[in-house]
């Protein structure tokens, strides 16, 4: 099956992958909900059971710390997050419980799975698992699902599943359809240098209407009054970019490179994501590497 029919999956039927590079996380007691939403950029107090919200946990500075998904089960909530940050994202949390009512665990045989499709709904219901937990989840798709299972004996089921109603996809396809829609990848677009704005997740990852919570200040400050240093861009290109390939501005200037890029068969073009002087950017529509031009498609 070639990657056009594997992309296609994502939009008109069932996709879906074991997110391996994520640990899963527990966070749980009374005080729970308004403690979580103190330590994230995302707004909790308002998420509902079954729902998966996309969020940055930040520094008392506003620089990332990681990216998270918060999947919420009522009385307590699950985090998927990069393997290389949980146990500094658990040591973190831990120093901010004061007098909360709240525990925290890590969970190491839980395995997420993530569904993206018009089909993913079909896929839940067919299984009916209370071993498996299904979350609202659009990490590529707007009706995505993800599928966290606590525990690791469970998982045949989803993926015999998974085999029977849709497409299982490789690493490559998935990057191509997340480069493909412009979504940045924690460790490969953004590191925890970067806050949040600088790393494309204003609009995915940040609510400025919630109450306080770590580095808020900084946040809304930066949003509202400071200057960024760096701009997330989305590009497409005839030219096969690869991360590091280094862009220019019509004048010769260095803007600044692609952190990273895919190509993609479908539509014989390389899309890509790219990290940019945010003072030299404003209006730019075009950007260059070796005197070929680049489309900008949007700023993140």
């Amino acid at each position: 099956m070639n990657n056009a029919t594997k992309l296609e999956a994502f939009r008109s039927s069932l996709a879906a992958k074991k997110i391996h590079d994520e640990s899963v996380m527990r966070v749980y007691g009374p005080d729970a909900r308004t403690w979580l939403n103190g330590q994230i950029t995302a707004n909790v107090a308002i998420a509902s059971k079954g729902s998966g919200i996309y969020a940055v946990a930040p520094t008392v500075k506003g620089k990332v710390i990681s990216d998270l998904v918060v999947y919420d089960r009522g009385d307590d909530f699950l985090l998927a997050l990069p393997q290389s940050e949980a146990t500094k994202l658990y040591d973190n949390f831990q120093h901010y419980i004061i007098m909360e009512e709240v525990e925290l665990e890590l969970l190491p045989e839980a395995r997420v799975w993530s569904l993206q499709g018009p089909q993913a709904s079909e896929l839940k219901h067919k299984l009916q698992s209370d071993a498996i937990e299904f979350f609202s989840s659009p990490r590529l798709c707007e009706n995505g699902l993800d599928a966290v299972i606590v525990q690791s004996t469970n998982e045949a089921a989803l993926e015999e599943a998974i085999t029977q109603y849709g497409l299982l996809v490789n690493e490559t396809n998935w990057d191509t359809m997340r480069i493909r829609l412009g979504i940045p990848k924690f460790n490969m677009d953004f590191s925890n240098k970067d806050f949040p704005q600088e790393a494309g997740l204003r609009k995915r990852a940040i609510s400025f209407t919630k109450g306080c919570y770590i580095g808020q200040e900084v946040v809304a400050m930066l949003e509202h009054r400071g200057k960024q240093k760096w701009l997330s861009v989305h590009l497409k290109s005839k030219l096969l970019l690869e991360p590091g390939s280094e862009l220019q501005d019509q004048s010769g200037e260095d803007m600044g490179k692609v952190s990273s890029a895919a190509w993609d068969d479908e539509e014989q073009c390389c899309y890509a994501l790219a990290r940019i002087s945010a003072t030299k950017s404003e209006g730019i529509e075009t950007l260059y590497c070796d005197k070929q031009a680049i489309t900008v498609l949007g700023h993140l």
